[in-house]
């Protein structure tokens, strides 16, 4: 499994669980964190992760939607 960083390894849960493309807004909204990360944080995670090849994205409108690039499975046995 990829190092992620404790904010990153919320959000892969997040993705994961929510499994289709998500809005940073829906992982948001989904993490059970004390205290709530800013909107713009979680943004520039996912972000991050996307530049790491741990996310794909695509435009949809005016929104981003992320989506894994590989399975809780598949990135378990890098």
């Amino acid at each position: 499994m990829p190092r992620f960083g404790d904010l990153e390894a919320a959000i892969m849960d997040q993705v994961w669980a929510l499994g289709d493309p998500v809005r940073v807004r829906d992982v948001l909204e989904e993490l059970q964190r004390s205290p709530v990360p800013a909107y713009t944080t979680v943004q520039t995670v996912m972000d991050i992760l996307f530049r790491k090849g741990w996310l794909t994205r695509r435009k949809h409108g005016r929104a981003n939607l992320y989506a894994a690039a590989a399975s809780r499975r598949t990135m378990s046995h890098s």
